[in-house]
């Protein structure tokens, strides 16, 4: 569950800029923020990030082993490193019953149904998302069929 919503996180970080401030990214292009801009960071940035996450573009739930179903943002002291529902004040009021649902819901599907993944999954779409990292247009076709009772 933590690495699905890793992979597509729907929270931005809105701010307001306090002072006029110059911006240089790693690939050395400026941005100029004036005082009083809204800005958003979206969290797919930190949860694609080499630095916090090996391989991050890899499917690889293995990497939240023994950390448990903690609420922390914080993993191996890297602040904002596992955010999909915003953090601090402003972090999801329901992230805490979505951690516990979603597991609950999926155990029901699969109970009831066999499925199988007819299709490779997309790919990332960052172009035309805005809050949600969405799937390319390729179609994913999923073949299922209801469990016999026993």
């Amino acid at each position: 569950l933590k690495e699905t919503l890793r992979m597509t996180t729907y929270s931005i970080a809105w701010r307001h800029v306090q002072e006029d401030t110059t911006l240089t990214a790693s690939s050395g292009k400026t941005y100029k923020l004036k005082k009083g801009m809204l800005v958003g960071l979206h969290f797919c940035m930190r949860h694609f990030d080499p630095d916090v996450y090996a391989e991050p573009e890899k499917f690889k739930p293995e990497r939240f082993i023994g950390y448990g179903a903690g609420l922390s943002p914080v993993i191996d002291g890297k602040h904002y490193a596992w955010v999909p529902f915003s953090a601090g004040r402003h972090k999801c009021s329901g992230y805490p019953l979505a951690m516990l649902e979603i597991p609950v819901v999926m155990a029901l599907l699969f109970r009831e149904y066999d499925m199988e993944l007819l299709d490779h999954l997309p790919g990332y779409n960052f172009q035309q998302a805005f809050g949600v990292i969405g799937p390319d247009e390729k179609p994913v076709r999923v073949k299922y069929a209801k469990r016999s009772k026993k």
